[in-house]
């Protein structure tokens, strides 16, 4: 499937959030061929569907790209989910001992709070660190070396955490996030608009105005974009648990595969299980210091009920049904999760999660 394409092609289109590939859904349930197989299609997520007829004809989605069939859903704006809703602090929102992937953590002070993802080790390192999110315990992207504050507690600081009591690790290494696109594009050539804004310039003219109106090509996402939002910290307490509250202990690592059970546990809304519905898919998210951010290679989750992450649930682990590792949270709206996948992560962390 010419995803690349599809994604180059699609993603410029006004109100379009993300594309990836799924399969095609029709009042919620799968749609099937002749002979029961779903069909394979480019999903194109969109903040809200509009009626066709209020779109420009080069903003409309096709209904095929490439004899390839497309399915737009409506997904809300795609965030990082750090927002926190206001809610009293619970397990596992408390101060929890020893420490387990899933419960509260964050960069002390700074960011809000967020979730433990999982327990790993980097090659010949004997040290054990805890992998969550860039956005929950890095949050910009000044080496650790040039930092004031490297501290991470569990719980977070909206959780009640504080140093230097409940300082749990020290953060040690992060991929930088590339966000911002610098402005709203670039002047137009379009004869089109020029025409349009002939007009309104003349009359701006004759009343003495100075301002006038400068055609624009709307900004067009960096497709090379952030593959993880992903973090590091050393763990400065000897005892752990690794296993996750619901769940239990990861046992091996996978690749997130479409149609795939899933499971997570997280700081918010704790225990949450459903189904990867897009793979390979890309996504701009909102929510990073600089600006919007381009993900490319994400996976995306539909939980069985209600929404699969919410404010606080990233740096959630993505587990298979089996217990294996697939993925990282980090964003998602009120209708899906958005999540890196495991072989980006470890790759650029150089990580391996500790099974014993």
């Amino acid at each position: 499937m010419e995803i690349q394409a599809a994604t180059e092609a699609i993603m410029p289109k006004a109100n379009v959030v993300g594309v990836g590939i799924g399969y095609k859904t029709q009042n919620g349930e799968i749609v099937r061929d002749s002979e029961g197989n779903p069909i394979q299609c480019i999903v194109v997520s969109v903040a809200r569907k509009v009626a066709l007829e209020t779109l420009s004809v080069a903003d409309r989605v096709p209904e095929m790209f490439m004899d390839e069939p497309t399915d737009v859903i409506e997904t809300g704006p795609i965030s990082v989910i750090s927002e926190l809703p206001g809610a009293v602090a619970v397990n596992p929102r408390e101060r929890i001992r020893p420490i387990q992937p899933g419960i509260s953590t964050g960069l002390n002070p700074g960011v809000t709070a967020g979730t433990i993802g999982l327990l790993v080790r980097k090659s010949g390192d004997p040290n054990t660190y805890m992998l969550s999110n860039w956005h929950v315990i890095a949050a910009n992207n000044v080496s650790v070396n040039e930092r004031d504050v490297v501290t991470i507690t569990q719980p977070g600081n909206f959780d009640g955490g504080r140093t230097p009591d409940d300082v749990i690790a020290l953060l040690s290494d992060f991929v930088p996030i590339k966000s911002g696109s610098g402005g709203g594009g670039a002047p137009s050539g379009c004869g089109t608009a020029a025409a349009v804004a002939w007009l309104p310039n003349l009359i701006a003219s004759a009343v003495g105005s100075n301002t006038r109106l400068v055609p624009m090509s709307a900004a067009v996402p960096e497709m090379e974009g952030n593959l993880v939002d992903a973090a590091l910290a050393r763990l400065t307490v000897d005892e752990f648990d690794l296993a996750l509250p619901e769940i239990g202990q990861v046992t091996g690592t996978g690749e997130p595969t479409l149609g795939m059970r899933v499971q997570k546990f997280g700081r918010t809304t704790d225990f949450t299980v459903g189904t990867i519905t897009q793979v390979n898919a890309t996504f701009e998210v909102s929510g990073y210091p600089n600006g919007n951010a381009t993900f490319t290679n994400q996976v995306a989750m539909t939980a069985d009920s209600g929404p699969f992450l919410q404010g606080g649930d990233s740096g959630s682990s993505l587990i298979s049904e089996d217990n294996k590792m697939v993925g990282l949270c980090f964003a998602g709206s009120n209708t899906i999760g958005i999540a890196n996948t495991w072989e980006n992560v470890a790759s650029l962390l150089n990580i391996s999660p500790i099974f014993s």
